[in-house]
């Protein structure tokens, strides 16, 4: 998969900018380490193996300022042909223009450019057509069964299947000592008030911010959830300390196959089902939406009223 030697010459003689894996590779590690917003090591993870597969063996070598839409164009074509999903093609697409746009001179891009999609023309994303796997009630009762005896996991899913978090959220709630009080890093979950503050992600042992500003949040526990809490950890600290891969094949193994994000599905299924307002459910589950933005923050004081509602919405699986 690469372009032409006719093409790739003509283009390399147009310019002295410096190559796009070059580009690439400062790209990537401002990316990794600056303090706003750095890659989680996941995306950090999944971006250097798309770019590295698919990207750097067709255009690595051509000067960054020659990459434009002709050249993303017949990128996006190849992609297409070599079997990648839309969605991915249009990341990778999207990653390679902020590649271009990376070089500055400190104050504004040294190669700005006009993107036109219509003629890089990269196939549609059916957003219908994608994969979004919903775990069922009965596979959630299921796995909790199944996960007796296993360390945390039964835990973990019954956290991720009864609050909609997010998993990098869920692996940064932690029980703080009251003698150390305020200061520590990630979720705290107050048994208490049956609640959790959640201001955070953990992604192994690097903590960043929640995924959008609406991920930061109260979530209002199930009391039957946060006894199950309560009596499977006793101590205080982090509660899930596992490798999230060990987690994942836990889950796996007894039936959980559609990944983290189909537990996070069922909840938001569930709350609808039980008829819960939308702007309640944005509220509990971090979701920014511009037709709910503008009741986020009644509902957020309503405090009252939401541990009700998570009462009367129940977990829809038993415990």
């Amino acid at each position: 998969m690469t372009l032409s030697k006719s093409v790739s010459k003509r283009l390399k003689a147009q310019s002295s900018a410096p190559a796009f894996r070059d580009v690439y590779a400062a790209w990537f590690k401002d990316g990794c380490e600056r303090n706003l917003n750095p890659f989680r090591p996941a995306t950090a993870k999944s971006y250097k193996s798309q770019i590295e597969t698919n990207v750097l063996p067709v255009i690595g070598d051509l000067p960054v300022d020659t990459v434009g839409n002709i050249v993303l164009k017949d990128l996006a074509s190849k992609m297409k042909a070599n079997g990648l999903a839309p969605a991915t093609i249009h990341r990778n697409l999207n990653n390679i223009k902020d590649i271009r746009k990376f070089p500055n001179d400190g104050e504004k891009s040294l190669y700005p450019y006009d993107w036109n999609s219509r003629i890089i023309d990269a196939p549609a994303i059916d957003k219908k057509a994608q994969k979004r796997p919903i775990a069922s009630a009965q596979a959630v009762q299921a796995a909790l069964s199944c996960l007796c005896g296993t360390q945390g996991t039964k835990l973990l899913l019954a956290v991720l299947a009864g609050s909609g978090m997010r998993i990098q959220e869920a692996l940064a709630i932690v029980k703080v000592d009251p003698a150390i009080g305020d200061g520590v890093v990630g979720n705290v979950w107050l048994p208490e008030k049956s609640k959790i503050l959640v201001n955070a992600q953990r992604d192994g042992a690097a903590f960043g911010p929640t995924k959008t500003p609406a991920g930061m949040r109260e979530v209002d526990l199930h009391p039957r959830l946060n006894a199950l809490m309560l009596s499977e950890f006793d101590g205080t600290g982090y509660i899930f300390n596992r490798p999230e891969s060990t987690y994942r094949d836990d889950l796996i193994r007894c039936g959980i196959t559609g990944g983290f994000h189909s537990l996070r599905r069922f909840r938001v299924t569930h709350l609808r089902m039980q008829g819960i307002p939308d702007s309640l459910i944005h509220f509990w589950v971090g979701h920014e939406d511009a037709s709910v933005t503008g009741r986020y923050t009644e509902v957020g004081i309503e405090i009252e009223k939401r541990k009700k509602l998570a009462e009367q919405a129940g977990l829809g699986f038993e415990l």
